[in-house]
């Protein structure tokens, strides 16, 4: 079960009409194990919940007087701080328009799927983190979109009729997962990394807000001393920024270099570190 789930619908018409009973059944079934907290929002055109299992400092949920704001996983906004946690994040969204949301995504560090309505214009943004680590599934047909975090909540909609993808299923069968936007199915879409989609009623607009290829490296260095000291300053702050305002951490410690990096300079920093090391037995 994923620790941070958001999922729901937006009507594409104010007239327009889903089953009554896709509410009920998404309460039913976003928190099947009965754990942590499930908040609500309904105003008639936009439905959301919102799954926390206190994995993280802060729940990622805030109904304002204009918006409401379903984030899951730990965005790592560039907020101008040194430590931080998901309260910050929050706090930078409760007073993002949509139009705002752009400079925001591009600077974040984490992973995460964000839905943020507004509730004066009735208008919605979906979009997932800059490489696509946290997914987000959208259905969509002529009076609704449905978001989740979780596909299984999706086709198990009461009344939704969904047809195989073929190549999405042989794909998942060879490599566990479908290649690209593709998913088991030919009406679900998987959000790609970098993307934000505004929905303005029927009206659908797509932002790539950061892409690899134009985005990742934007000057070339032929100082290798002077690149591997940016590279490792950079690695500690990113470790700073997660570990946020914690004095204690757990850290899981395959043996790997990324993982023995990580758990060297959390213990560097004076923190105290719990660990669970993972040996793998040979044949």
């Amino acid at each position: 079960m994923s620790v941070s789930l958001a999922c729901g619908f937006y009507l594409l018409r104010p007239d327009a009409r889903v089953p009554g009973t896709w509410q009920a059944h998404l309460r039913s079934q976003i928190n099947r194990g009965n754990a942590g907290a499930v908040a609500e929002f309904d105003d008639g055109r936009f439905f959301a919940l919102k799954l926390d299992l206190g994995a993280f400092d802060a729940p990622g949920w805030k109904v304002g007087t204009r918006y409401v704001t379903a984030l899951s996983g730990d965005a790592i906004f560039d907020v101008g701080l040194d430590q931080r946690d998901r309260t910050d994040d929050i706090a930078a969204l409760a007073g993002a328009g949509l139009e705002d949301l752009h400079p925001l995504l591009a600077a974040s560090r984490g992973y995460f799927n964000l839905v943020h309505y507004d509730r004066s214009d009735q208008r919605l943004a979906l979009a997932v983190d800059r490489v696509g680590e946290r997914s987000l599934y959208l259905y969509r047909d002529d009076d609704v979109v449905v978001f989740s975090g979780a596909l299984r909540l999706i086709e198990t909609l009461p009344g939704i009729h969904l047809t195989t993808d073929l190549q999405g299923v042989l794909e998942t069968a060879a490599f566990g997962v479908p290649l690209g936007l593709r998913t088991r199915y030919k009406e679900v879409r998987c959000l790609g990394g970098g993307a934000l989609r505004l929905f303005d009623g029927a009206s659908e607009q797509l932002d790539r807000y950061w892409k690899f290829d134009r985005d990742a490296c934007t000057e070339v260095t032929t100082d290798i001393e002077g690149t591997l000291d940016e590279l490792y300053a950079q690695f500690q702050r990113a470790v700073a920024l997660r570990a946020g305002r914690r004095k204690t951490v757990f850290s899981a410690l395959s043996g790997g270099l990324d993982s023995r990096s990580v758990t060297t300079e959390l213990w560097r920093r004076g923190l105290e570190l719990f660990h669970a090391l993972r040996i793998r037995a040979s044949c």
